[in-house]
């Protein structure tokens, strides 16, 4: 009696632990085919770029019906442009022409005010919420007070000078602008290039989930705006690899939502930070210099010793581009492991050719994390 249940055990031992080997093998099969990874980065560095780019060449690539969703988006983008050339006419004693001008910009300033981060961001959680609703209600057409503007003498003048700005308009806002008949069209159905170019802030995390070459992708894209970027921490446990995307064009501009702090050093400081958190010191990281086509034009126009008084080398987007990339190396921990990318995140062929290195490098990443490699 007593061998028999001896034996029963030991059965059962067997069993327990077949179960046990199952379920760890099954794990094991998991992570080798899951792939986690975090996008990070300051606002408008192109990070949300990149997931669009993502869902373009390896997703649903936006059908027509979705599509269409995005126009009181454009719309916005063309609202925010307009808000930005008066103040911009304001800034240089410029005047608006036209009475109907004159109206047209006192109504948008009182139906559609200017949407900064932190209104969107107020908005978007429910708070001071639109008399009409929401934006994108207000938004299904073009404002007919914008059509007037644009019409305007004296606001055509100032946007044909404006490369004096002081404020800057935003690439999307300078591409729609140049396009302003097409999409004043009542039938206007964004296209994938509209798309591409329009600027929507990421407010808290977007998440997509792809599977590609039998491989599960889960793709993180966390807001960039330095009020947000207490949350990246919550992601940084468990990622394949983390992708830091950095402006090139923001070598002399100012952040947004602190006009104290250059776009640039901003980068640099939080790529140093970020590449040091104890959480990531073995995770892998790819650099994205982003907005390389931008940056070309710029070094037309500036010099980057104005506002990096520390670079000594020749005024030439090569020597700029040097001195950058060695800004960010110096301040990685030695030894970590970078991958650096220069990239234009709106010009689809380049991104298709850089996805797919990315890819192979996260497949690589992946088998070495596994111990299959």
């Amino acid at each position: 009696m007593s061998d028999d249940v001896t034996q029963m055990s030991r059965k059962g031992a067997i069993a327990r632990s077949r179960s046990i080997d199952h379920q760890l093998n099954e794990e094991r099969e998991k992570r080798e085919k899951e792939i986690q990874l975090l996008i990070l980065g300051g606002g408008g560095s192109g990070k949300t770029t990149f997931m669009k780019q993502l869902r373009l060449h390896y997703g649903d690539k936006f059908p027509d019906e979705e599509r269409r969703l995005w126009r009181p988006h454009v719309f916005q983008n063309v609202v925010d442009a307009f808000h930005r050339i008066i103040s911009n006419m304001e800034v240089l004693g410029e005047e608006i022409k036209s009475d109907e001008g004159k109206a047209s910009a006192q109504e948008l300033n009182r139906l559609y005010p200017k949407m900064c981060y932190q209104r969107l961001l107020a908005l978007e959680n429910g708070i001071h919420a639109s008399p009409k609703k929401n934006r994108d209600q207000l938004l299904l057409d073009l404002p007919s007070e914008v059509i007037k503007l644009q019409k305007d003498p004296g606001v055509k003048a100032s946007y044909a000078t404006r490369n004096r700005y002081p404020l800057r308009l935003s690439e999307a806002e300078e591409y729609f602008l140049n396009d302003f008949e097409r999409i004043c069209a009542p039938s206007y159905l964004p296209t994938i290039k509209d798309i591409l170019f329009l600027r929507k802030p990421t407010v808290g995390v977007q998440e997509m989930c792809l599977t590609i070459n039998s491989l599960n992708y889960r793709v993180i894209d966390v807001a960039g705006q330095k009020s947000q970027r207490n949350k990246w921490i919550h992601f940084f446990e468990g990622v394949t690899a983390v992708i830091f995307f950095v402006s090139l064009s923001g070598f002399n501009e100012m952040l947004e939502e602190d006009s104290t702090m250059n776009n640039l050093r901003d980068s640099l400081q939080t790529f140093q930070e970020m590449t040091h958190n104890q959480y990531l010191t073995k995770t892998d990281v790819m650099l994205f210099l982003n907005k390389h086509d931008l940056f070309m034009e710029k070094m037309k126009r500036f010099r980057l010793a104005e506002t990096f008084p520390e670079f000594r080398g020749h005024n030439t987007p090569d020597d700029a581009l040097g001195f950058i990339k060695d800004e960010f190396y110096r301040r990685a921990p030695p030894g970590k492991s970078l991958y650096t990318h220069v990239s234009c995140a709106i010009n689809v062929d380049l991104m298709k050719t850089i996805i797919e290195n990315v890819l192979q490098i996260l497949v690589d990443i992946n088998l070495r994390r596994t111990g299959l490699m």
